[in-house]
Parts: C-alpha cells; structure tokens; sequence
C-alpha cells in the first residue's frame, strides 16, 4: 500500500510519526484480509474537517481512497483518528457504521500504536541501510551470499498458541 500525503503538515505528530502510523494500520487490516478500494490512499490534513456544517476530528471517502485529518490533533488522537478513518476506508459495513468502527478502532489501537513505535525507531537507520545495498552493492564482481543474514537475532516469538516446529 501507498500513502499520497498532502502538503499541509500535522503540528503535534511527525512525519515519521505519521507514515508509521498509517502503516501499522495497513499492515493490521491488510493482515486480516481487509484492503480498500485504491492502491494509494490519500491522506489529506487540515486545519478544520468539515462535513454538513459540523466540525470532525477525521472525514473518510471510501469510493477514492482518501482521508482528511485535523491537523493539530496529539498523538493518541491522530491514531485514532487515523486508524478509525482507514477502518472506514478498508471495511464497508453495511449498518451501525459508527458504532462498529469505533468499537473496532479501540479494539485495534494498542496493536497499532505498538507496531507504529516499532517502524519510526530506527526509520533513518534502515532507510541508509537500504540506500547503502543500493549505492555500495550496485557492481559486485561476484554474487554471493551474505551469511550475516542467519544471524539470530535474540527476539523470541510470540503467539505459542501458532507456533509450529522448533525455534
């Protein structure tokens, strides 16, 4: 999934903030066989969302893929705002829209909140390791495998209830 963001820039949540957020959310819905309507989503914010002459934290289009924020919202309100716009863009219920949407964001919400932190740690230092692959690795005399990649990493795994074979 793509993220298309408009100009204007949320005052309280950054960037990184933002794109970690939208997807966690992705990866969420998308892991649970949910996706939208587009390839891109359009993620639009503003200083106010209005929708007939009443003031919203968020606003989603379902049809084209689009989502509009207010822009100075804190942190935990941008992902709810965020998360419960991209559950109306991924999800088209037929009745009780609100109701199931927002029960869902609350259910949804610490799970992505946890993978969000996981993405905007370390963005810049995975972003220079693949543009390092990129530039360094370009022209190698001889393919060959990294053994580095076997490496453990130390980080057990979680959900025993799912876990097949031995570690």
């Amino acid at each position: 999934m793509r993220f298309k963001f408009n100009s204007v820039k949320p005052t309280k949540v950054s960037k990184e903030e933002i794109r970690a957020i939208c997807h966690a959310c992705d990866t969420i819905l998308s892991y649970h066989g949910k996706a939208p309507t587009k390839n891109v989503i359009s993620v639009n914010f503003k200083t106010k969302v209005v929708y007939k002459g009443k003031t919203w934290a968020g606003l989603a289009y379902r049809q084209i893929a689009e989502f509009e924020a207010k822009k100075s919202l804190p942190y935990e309100d941008m992902v709810t705002t965020i998360l419960h716009e991209m559950i109306h863009l991924y999800i088209p219920f037929s009745d009780k829209i609100e109701k199931k949407t927002s029960t869902l964001t609350a259910k949804l919400k610490p799970d992505v909140v946890r993978l969000a932190n996981i993405l905007v740690e370390n963005t810049y230092k995975r972003a220079a390791y693949v543009a390092h692959c990129s530039i360094s690795y370009g022209k190698v005399d001889e393919d060959h495998y990294d053994d580095a990649q076997w490496k453990r990493t130390g980080e057990d795994r979680k959900g025993k209830k799912y876990q097949r074979g031995s570690k």
